[in-house]
């Protein structure tokens, strides 16, 4: 069979892109990888992050670093990480704000079209606490108080489009209760503007709600999830209550992704490093001791969860206006 010169061409350059994704790969990793957390250190995303890469920097056989960039809602280290080479050597480290940042800030990327999925890291409950001079006990009394005061009360988020943010955004949807969002540049602020009373309530993962509920500086009202937490046993969970949160019922979560045309067997290469670091006992304590669950899976699984939070939060997200968020 003959070939003209243009297909005998097509055919040759399509062997040597094959070839060089070949190459690649049998060579991946051969420096460094910088895990991006599009947060300032010391929070939740960045713990998380800490501590899973000495073990996923030992299964690549190649040291993982991670780098904080922190700012704009996520969007300044999420944006960074899509517009970088796909070549495995930059990933993100992302939570929740992947899925409905877009839907808050103006951001120069698509977080659907712009990333590749790698791994499901890890979930975590949230726990609903309160200002203990709040003057409610439990979750009906809450909500009763709310209804009563529309708007007037307040709930403390990390920021536009964090965890916290968007189980309170959950929270007013599925009771009809009317509270203000006040949001601050991160965790500690917040979780400090509580405890002093500054502002009534907020939503906490249990590693850090526990000492302060323990102590009686915070009081838990219910939290996320299938079931009750060992941090907080004595807590009901949102579907004891009969009160359903949508999208963040389960809690929060983190996962890796990378820019998008990354090459398949890097990305393969990448989740067989995350199962393993998942797997390992040192990575599992440690886990345990901030009460996250390790995922794991597919990058295909971990695509479809994506998908399904990014139509979820662009659905609720898509008649609040920017002084509700």
């Amino acid at each position: 069979m003959k070939f003209s010169r243009l297909a005998q061409g097509l055919i040759s350059g399509l062997a040597l892109l094959a070839a060089v994704g070949t190459a690649h790969a049998q060579t991946y990793p051969s420096r460094y990888i910088t895990m991006v957390v599009p947060y300032a250190a010391g929070g939740p995303t960045d713990i998380n992050a800490r501590l899973l890469v000495p073990a996923l920097s030992e299964a690549l056989g190649q040291r993982v670093v991670v780098e904080n960039r922190g700012g704009a809602g996520t969007t300044l280290g999420t944006s960074m990480v899509s517009h970088a080479a796909p070549d495995g050597y930059t990933l993100l480290f992302a939570d929740l704000g992947l899925a409905v940042s877009h839907n808050i800030v103006r951001a120069n990327y698509n977080a659907e079209k712009d990333f590749a999925p790698v791994a499901f890291v890890s979930a975590s409950s949230l726990v609903l606490v309160v200002n203990p001079n709040l003057p409610v006990k439990t979750f009906a009394e809450l909500i009763e108080l709310a209804k009563k005061k529309p708007d007037q009360l307040q709930y403390a988020s990390a920021g536009l489009g964090t965890p916290p943010h968007l189980a309170g955004l959950a929270l007013t949807k599925a009771t009809g209760a009317q509270m203000t969002h006040i949001a601050y540049k991160g965790s500690g602020l917040a979780v400090g503007d509580v405890v002093s009373g500054q502002v009534p309530l907020m939503f906490l993962g249990p590693s850090a709600s526990a000492s302060y509920v323990k102590t009686g500086k915070l009081r838990a009202i219910a939290i996320t999830g299938k079931q009750r937490s060992p941090a907080l046993p004595d807590v009901p969970t949102f579907r004891e209550l009969g009160i359903d949160l949508g999208g963040i019922d389960a809690g929060t979560w983190w996962g890796i992704v990378a820019p998008a045309g990354t090459p398949p067997d890097v990305i393969a290469m990448l989740n067989k490093a995350a199962n393993a670091s998942l797997a390992d006992p040192t990575v599992k304590e440690n886990f345990a001791k901030f009460y996250l669950n390790a995922v794991g899976g597919t990058p295909e699984e971990f695509g479809a969860f994506l998908k399904s939070q990014q139509t979820y939060w662009a659905d609720l997200l898509k008649g609040v206006s920017l002084e509700e968020k």
